[in-house]
């Protein structure tokens, strides 16, 4: 029987302090090409939400390494970052320049790069996936007094030409 996020919290307080964080979202029904610094999400969100960031609200922890998780094998693979907020940042659409407010700077929790591609299944475009992994983050955060969440934007760092419908998840390891 798969674990529900509150049951994995539960555990997380009882006894390891290790806790794994996803959130996933799906771009829009296009192959519209992004450039670099355009922000990649849904036609009207690109915020990501990641429950259960820290142990409890106004609560800290340390990001030791982050996944991602692409559903789609494409040529030219992306080159993305992960940018992390303790607030969550101004909605924006899919493809649209990533230009954050100096307010918004001052929730920013780290970046976490991932250029490095690993292809896990080699069909091409929607029929493979691809993982980005950084490790050794060490990158330690505290969320505000009112939640527990982190916040998350992609933001494309190359010319990446997207499948429609592309999905993308990813993971972050909480100690």
């Amino acid at each position: 029987m798969p674990l529900d996020s509150g049951v994995i919290l539960d555990k997380m307080l009882k006894g390891g302090g290790y806790l794994i964080s996803k959130a996933s979202i799906v771009r829009p029904n296009n192959a519209t090409p992004f450039t670099a610094g355009d922000a990649l999400g849904t036609s009207t969100s690109c915020t990501m939400t990641f429950l259960y960031g820290a142990r409890a609200q106004g609560y800290g922890g340390i990001l030791s390494s982050a996944l991602l998780i692409d559903d789609a094998n494409q040529t030219t693979k992306g080159s993305f970052e992960l940018w992390l907020f303790s607030q969550k940042p101004a909605d924006i659409a899919d493809n649209a320049p990533w230009a954050p407010t100096d307010a918004i700077l001052l929730s920013l929790l780290g970046i976490v790069p991932f250029s490095t591609s690993y292809v896990a299944n080699a069909g091409a475009a929607a029929a493979g996936n691809v993982a980005f992994q950084s490790l050794n983050l060490a990158m330690p955060f505290m969320t505000e007094q009112q939640t527990s969440y982190i916040y998350g934007i992609i933001v494309v760092r190359n010319t990446y030409t997207p499948v429609a419908n592309e999905k993308f998840t990813a993971i972050l390891n909480i100690v």
